[in-house]
């Protein structure tokens, strides 16, 4: 790609090492806004010739044109400095477009699948030692831990910032429930049992129609079921969850997996049946428009209209007493301290740098200016796919929801803040080929519920035989080493 008439940085160098000719330095950026928020544009000099004027800084945002649109609008108002960001709403199927870009934005599934391809580079030394300036300034210590930890990693190296992850969690109608004397379930068997009790307070004469509803949508049916899976399927005492890691068999027909499918059958029968149209944002809008009183989703910034006197509450999602444990097929009891296990790169996005980066030092600080602490409450609260990712942004949860839920505010931030310190978790798949195994997922679990008389294990049979020929299709051995490494035991 087009040179930024810069010498490319290594990753050992120092941040300010190389890049003189550039008359607006980066790193001046991020320690001026980031730090003590002054006003950047006075910092910038105009390029004196047209030879001075470096190549725009390429970024590519896949999947999210508010957060572009976001990024476009900040850097414009604060820097002269030249910079390109392309939208696309899907995954870039051609190599060219990396070829050409030296940022790319994109869903935290793929993480992995961009590393595997070799189209993203981890981040440099200069700006994650902590013994740097660059590193001190942006405060990874402030990044929250399943974040900084988990999702922005693979294989244990850091590859990418995060723009924030949100993960599914129980929102309600908080003066409903008090008023029936209910509570938010803790495990799934509580869950269908709330449901139930909540239909016994419905009539075609109820302010609210539905018991619940959950994202069920093209796309994010498979998403809602994993979640739903996390708690039976997440043993202590073993890696395999959606594989067998030694030898990538699915593991997505066994017991843990059958009886969370039969469950979200007998769920179905409670829920909106719009629920199979519906995306996370939909259902949090469902609730607080008062058409459900629960359901299973996470809060996002766009404003809605709700009923007068209406209260929306925030609580985790759902576990479970009981863990499958796979090597000896049964089931045993588990302590109430690992009930929960969220699952992650459901959702949200990641930064990381392009190995066609035509500048290093470029690419990674304009990644961190614009995760910092400073202008991420004006860049992550935009669109449906991020929420608050550091620990300092608890103070002040209130960017990342609706207006009109303002009051429950800090409740979010305290159910994020307890997701934290979950001791297990289910990761969303990373490995290449991911889209094409939830695209078979996501089929069976709509045909699931739709025909909720179909039995479950021979549905995810069909599943685990279509996993298996995916797998074949892309290597079993390309396929193991890269599975291996999402679990971080390569």
């Amino acid at each position: 790609m087009g040179s930024h008439r810069i010498t490319k940085m290594k990753h050992s160098e120092p941040l300010n090492s190389g890049y003189r000719s550039r008359r607006f330095h980066w790193q001046s950026l991020l320690l001026c806004v980031a730090l003590v928020g002054c006003n950047t544009e006075s910092n910038v000099e105009k390029p004196e010739s047209p030879a001075d004027t470096p190549s725009p800084i390429q970024v590519v945002v896949i999947e999210d044109e508010p957060l572009a649109d976001a990024i476009r609008r900040e850097w414009q108002a604060q820097s002269q400095d030249p910079i390109t960001v392309k939208s696309l709403s899907r995954l870039p199927t051609d190599s060219n477009t990396m070829r050409q870009t030296d940022v790319v934005i994109f869903p935290t599934r793929y993480l992995g699948q961009f590393v595997e391809q070799k189209q993203i580079m981890p981040l440099p030394e200069s700006v994650t030692d902590r013994q740097t300036t660059a590193a001190s300034s942006y405060d990874w210590d402030d990044i929250l831990p399943l974040n900084r930890r988990e999702e922005m990693r693979w294989a244990g190296t850091l590859y990418a910032v995060s723009f924030g992850s949100p993960r599914f969690l129980v929102i309600y109608r908080s003066d409903l429930l008090e008023q029936w004397n209910l509570t938010p379930p803790t495990t799934w068997t509580e869950y269908q049992e709330t449901l139930q009790a909540i239909r016994t307070h419905i009539s075609e004469e109820s302010e609210v129609k539905f018991a619940t509803a959950e994202p069920l949508a093209e796309d994010w049916a498979a998403r809602t079921f994993l979640a739903r899976t996390a708690a039976y399927a997440r043993h202590a005492n073993q890696y395999s969850t959606l594989f067998d890691f030694t030898s990538m068999e699915p593991l997505i027909n066994t017991a843990p997996y059958v009886r969370a499918l039969k469950e979200l059958q007998e769920a179905y029968s409670e829920m909106t049946p719009y629920s199979l149209t519906m995306t996370p944002h939909q259902v949090a809008e469902s609730v607080c428009k008062g058409e459900s009183v629960m359901g299973i989703a996470w809060p996002c910034p766009s404003d809605m209209t709700m009923p007068q006197n209406a209260a929306i509450g925030f609580a985790r999602i759902p576990g479970s007493e009981q863990v499958y444990r796979n090597s000896e097929e049964r089931w045993e009891t588990k302590p109430e301290v690992r009930r929960h296990v969220p699952l992650l790169a459901v959702d949200g996005r990641l930064g990381a740098i392009s190995r066609a980066a035509g500048n290093l030092e470029a690419a990674a600080n304009l990644l961190l200016w614009l995760t910092s602490k400073d202008q991420s409450a004006r860049i992550s609260t935009h669109g449906y796919h991020t929420t608050l990712f550091r620990e300092s942004q608890r103070k002040n949860p209130a960017p990342w929801v609706p207006t009109e839920l303002a009051a429950a505010a800090q409740q979010y931030a305290d159910v994020v803040n307890e997701e934290q310190d979950s001791t297990q978790w289910l990761m969303m798949p990373r490995i290449p080929g991911q889209d094409r195994y939830l695209a078979i997922l996501d089929d069976a679990v709509r045909t699931a519920v739709l025909g909720n008389q179909q039995d479950p294990q021979q549905i995810l049979d069909q599943v685990a035989e279509s996993w298996s020929q995916i797998t074949k299709d892309l290597g079993v051995d390309n396929q193991k080493k890269a599975y291996a490494q999402d679990l971080g035991i390569d």
